[in-house]
């Protein structure tokens, strides 16, 4: 009886993962194993330890990194206010003799630059009133463009474009985040509407 049920059994015994022929005839490569003397692995094993002591190392920075970024962002307000401070007589006589500002005008101009540089930057850098701290950094930028008389200067205009730039970055962080419901009630977001 044994003979009948073997009748239709091919004769061999190995096992064929494609009996009908139709799969790749090339061997798979499937995963390989690492040749620790590969160059690109050993960089591989490196880098991969250097990312992870950056990881541990790195977390107690974490939460201060924001108002470091903010800082950063405007530390070049903070740069020109020290600086217009430290040189007000140079400052005054520039403006006064190649600018021809008139003499009170002269101080008017560096006093508001200089408060509206430090206001604005401290509260970026706090996080209050934001737009209009952007606005009003923005403005000083136009305004001593126009009154130093380097608003068409192409290295002025594209240093201060990255300035911009960055008063932008903060502008829109403080938009998304002020984006708050009223207490109590449910929030529609993009996801729940197209449902």
């Amino acid at each position: 009886m044994s003979s009948r049920i073997n009748i239709a059994r091919p004769a061999t015994n190995t096992y064929s993962t494609d009996p009908h022929g139709l799969s790749n005839s090339r061997p798979s490569s499937g995963y390989r194993a690492a040749n620790p003397d590969d160059p690109l692995e050993k960089l591989n094993v490196i880098s991969k330890q250097i990312e992870d002591n950056v990881e541990i190392y790195s977390q107690p920075l974490k939460p201060h990194l924001p108002a470091l970024g903010r800082f950063l962002i405007v530390v070049t307000f903070l740069e020109d206010a020290l600086r217009i401070l430290t040189q007000w007589g140079d400052q005054i006589w520039y403006l006064q003799n190649h600018r021809h500002f008139p003499w009170g005008i002269s101080h008017l101009f560096l006093l508001t630059n200089v408060i509206t540089m430090l206001v604005g930057s401290s509260a970026v850098i706090s996080k209050r009133y934001t737009e209009y701290a952007v606005g009003g950094l923005l403005a000083v930028v136009v305004i001593q463009g126009f009154g130093y008389g380097l608003i068409f200067d192409l290295n002025f205009f594209l240093r201060n474009l990255s300035v911009i730039g960055g008063l932008f970055m903060v502008f829109s962080d403080s938009m998304v985040s002020r984006k708050s419901g009223f207490a109590g009630l449910p929030q529609i977001t993009e996801t729940d509407r197209k449902k």
